[in-house]
């Protein structure tokens, strides 16, 4: 007879699935390890050329979508090594069973919307050749509050197909939203620096 013992949040296999929040507790020294990651990482990535160049909102764009690329891979690695739940943490990822998809025959450590947001911060390496007007950013972001709206309201329930593609015009908007808190700790920083 098989005993197995399911987390009770989100109803992952505890010895077969991948690690989630739940079970699994981050210490803080690896929380803050993640965040300090995702707001240094794409200021160290900025090139000098731009820092000595008049900037806008969408001269660290570029850079901003290739350090969080960069952290993707490295949590997504660490994860599948260490089988601790760093990418649920850098989503905030509820990881429900049911609405995550399989990976080698495993339940992934993110829900289909989570990944579809993993999969539009990488496809958001295109600002290396396209940039956006930065209002398109923003419209991007509406698919998935109102399909999250709906749902948690209950007058619409979302599927996989939806949440997925919802989530992946997410991941642009989101890549634009840090860079825009990038952006505003740069000219923050400049303003200071000329104070002095």
């Amino acid at each position: 007879m098989d005993h197995k013992s399911y987390c009770p949040s989100c109803g992952r296999d505890l010895a077969h699935d991948y690690a989630c929040l739940h079970q699994v507790k981050l210490t803080k020294l690896e929380v803050m390890i993640i965040y300090l990651m995702v707001i240094l990482f794409p200021i160290l990535l900025i090139p000098n050329d731009v820092l000595i160049s008049p900037w806008g909102w969408d001269s660290f764009l570029p850079s901003t979508a290739l350090a969080l690329m960069g952290i993707l891979i490295i949590l997504t690695l660490l994860n599948l090594i260490f089988n601790r739940p760093y990418l649920a943490l850098f989503f905030g990822c509820h990881q429900k069973r049911e609405r995550s998809p399989l990976f080698f025959h495993r339940v992934w450590v993110l829900c289909v919307r989570c990944s579809g947001i993993y999969l539009g911060i990488l496809m958001m390496m295109i600002s290396y050749f396209i940039i956006f007007p930065w209002w398109l950013y923003l419209l991007l972001s509406l698919p998935l509050l109102i399909d999250g709206i709906l749902q948690q309201k209950n007058i619409l329930n979302s599927n996989g197909p939806r949440r997925l593609i919802t989530g992946l015009l997410f991941g642009f908007s989101l890549v634009f939203m840090v860079n825009l808190m990038i952006y505003g700790m740069m000219l923050l920083s400049s303003w200071i620096v000329s104070l002095l």
